[in-house]
């Protein structure tokens, strides 16, 4: 499915909960000094998701193909997950957490992103925007695994 002009509203949507992700990091990062390093890198990574999915939108406006594919594509799950974000960065914000539950919420976001998927509703016929695709979707994998890796750790696993 060919969507026009919506396309760019989707990698835009896309890249805003790629920034809203690093601002959950960022939070996480003040919140836990022992663990500033392990935030600060996979915030810094999520903001360099955002300007990727920019870049494949730029590409779009310069007339690259990309297309929304019928059977994956699900504007409200791509809005409903901005929402999960914004309200565990309202917690982040309004009161104190622990590590866990914080590596939990982690957890729960990059594992949200890969479950549904959303670096797969994208079709496109170049080779460039399949591989920038590919990326996006192996470097949340490896934030997901850093994640779990950390609070295994943390609960002595």
């Amino acid at each position: 499915m060919n969507v026009g002009e919506n396309k760019t509203d989707v990698l835009e949507m896309m890249a805003g909960n790629e920034e809203e992700i690093h601002q959950l990091y960022k939070i996480y990062s003040e919140k836990f000094p022992q663990y500033t390093d392990f935030w600060w890198v996979l915030a810094v990574e999520e903001t360099q998701h955002a300007v990727w999915i920019r870049e494949l939108n730029q590409r779009v406006n310069e007339g690259w193909h990309i297309y929304l594919s019928e059977d994956r594509f699900d504007i409200d799950a791509i809005k409903r997950f901005h929402d999960y974000v914004k309200s565990i960065i309202d917690v982040a914000k309004k009161r104190e957490i622990s590590l866990e539950e914080a590596l939990s919420n982690s957890l729960s976001i990059e594992y949200n992103l890969i479950e549904n998927k959303f670096f797969e509703v994208f079709e496109a016929d170049s080779d460039v925007l399949k591989f920038v695709l590919k990326i996006l979707y192996a470097s949340t994998n490896e934030h997901k695994n850093r994640v779990q890796e950390a609070l295994d750790k943390i609960r002595g696993y």
